[in-house]
């Protein structure tokens, strides 16, 4: 983000002079606040140093030192100050400001100071807005405005018919000590390059969390190079679950895309989803929506597919004037092209790792209050049993190229947890696989 000022100089030249630059690495690390310039309707000649000089005034950019949660505690400039000492010469970091919050967001009295220019960004790295309630009292979370004194935002949460065992204004599912209030909105595209690699979208909407994921699932052939292309639509708990194991046991790889509107993504890919026929095989619950053919139509053609369907640039570009779209059918060649234009900045696509993260840590919080004590969750290598009744018990199994072998029976209560997400009840059963794991029905065997 850039923020200019429109003016005329005393030449009649029109002007924007830059007033604050964003500085972005997968998220927003700081603000270089040099007031650049530029002239419209002129060409501009500087009469400084002449051609093939240039020179760095230090001091002017600032450098965000966060915590878990995005609290912005500290920042420093890129001044370095000259100390010696005792015949050594070393340098320390020039501190602009620093910051101390209390749980909810309010600012600690005594603790928090600027040297120089006001940071503007605080509490879970959102802007702080002083005009409005005084210093630190009004934080602009996009959609909504939050008063950390109360712990309340001061309008109704959109997703409040979602969870309506939470106060509208609540913040955080009332946990600000491990988790945030999100902007929302956002649609991510997955990779992973672990065995035979996969990809998939996860979309985040006012309503739901969505998890996308296409390929051939149940009781496959994988010498076989085509089948059923089945479309799985996972949401709540499933799709918090599915995004936890493909991060910690596959090494999912997110980036947002922030071209796309979410709601679009999830319209357009519901569509196919709801236009496609129940699978031939046992235990499969989502939608055969094409035919599956590992060299065309596979999890990363339509990953890539739906994306460009509703109006992502990523993929665009230019050789020589040309334009053209680039194609990708493994899911190890898009990772990597989405780590490389991660860095283009003319490319609305960013790391989306720790938002994912925190995402997640959010959903699971709000599963918790939502469901507390009803629910019991088994994962075993593949199968998902569930219920509030002392008896439940599912099985599953399924052969492919890339196989495990289990089983699991007996009974457990109280709580678990896992690296993210956690459940609590009890139940008994027993559950038996023999593929991929997977929880929800049965996700074995995917050919990516």
């Amino acid at each position: 983000m850039c923020r200019y000022v429109k003016y005329t100089n005393t030449t009649s030249q029109l002007m924007y002079v830059a007033q604050e630059h964003s500085i972005y690495g997968s998220s927003r690390v700081g603000v270089d606040n040099r007031k650049d310039t530029l002239y419209l309707g002129a060409v501009y000649t500087t009469t400084w140093g002449g051609v093939g000089t240039s020179r760095r005034e230090l001091g002017l950019k600032s450098f965000e030192l966060a915590n878990h949660l995005g609290n912005v505690l500290v920042t420093v400039s890129d001044k370095p100050i000259y100390k010696v000492s005792s015949g050594t010469i070393y340098f320390q970091p020039e501190i602009t400001s620093t910051s101390d919050y209390y749980p909810f967001g309010a600012p600690i009295a005594g603790r928090s100071a600027a040297f120089g220019s006001e940071y503007r960004f605080g509490f879970n790295g959102k802007e702080i807005d002083d005009e409005v309630s005084g210093e630190g009292n009004s934080i602009d979370y996009g959609a909504r405005i939050y008063d950390p004194r109360l712990g309340r935002f001061l309008s109704v949460d959109p997703l409040t018919s979602s969870y309506p065992m939470l106060t509208p204004y609540q913040f955080a599912s009332n946990t600000p000590i491990w988790a945030i209030d999100l902007d929302g909105l956002e649609a991510f595209i997955a990779t992973e390059s672990i065995g035979t690699g996969h990809a998939f979208l996860v979309v985040k909407t006012a309503n739901e969390l969505v998890v996308y994921t296409y390929g051939r699932y149940g009781d496959v052939d994988w010498n076989q190079t085509s089948g059923e292309g089945v479309l799985m639509r996972l949401s709540g708990a499933d799709a918090v679950d599915y995004i936890n194991r493909e991060m910690t046991r596959m090494g999912a790889q997110f980036y947002e895309v922030g071209d796309v509107s979410a709601d679009n993504v999830r319209g357009l890919i519901d569509a196919v989803y709801n236009a496609g026929t129940a699978s031939s095989v046992d235990g499969v619950d989502g939608k055969v929506i094409d035919e599956y053919s590992l060299f065309s139509s596979n999890c990363t053609t339509h990953s890539c597919d739906w994306l460009q369907d509703a109006g992502t640039g990523v993929f665009n570009e230019s050789t020589l004037g040309v334009g053209y779209k680039e194609d990708f059918v493994i899911p190890s060649s898009l990772q990597d092209y989405l780590k490389a234009e991660d860095k283009d900045a003319s490319k609305k696509l960013s790391n989306g790792n720790a938002k994912m993260q925190q995402i997640v840590i959010n959903e699971t919080a709000k599963q918790k209050i939502k469901g507390a004590g009803s629910t019991a969750n088994t994962s075993g290598s593949s199968g998902r049993s569930s219920g509030s009744s002392t008896n439940s018990s599912s099985s599953g199994s399924s052969s492919g190229r890339n196989t495990s072998s289990g089983s699991s029976s007996g009974s457990s209560s109280g709580s678990s947890s896992g690296p993210v997400g956690s459940s609590s009840g009890s139940s008994s059963g027993s559950i038996s696989g023999n593929g991929h794991s997977s929880s929800g029905s049965s996700f074995s065997n995917r050919r990516r």
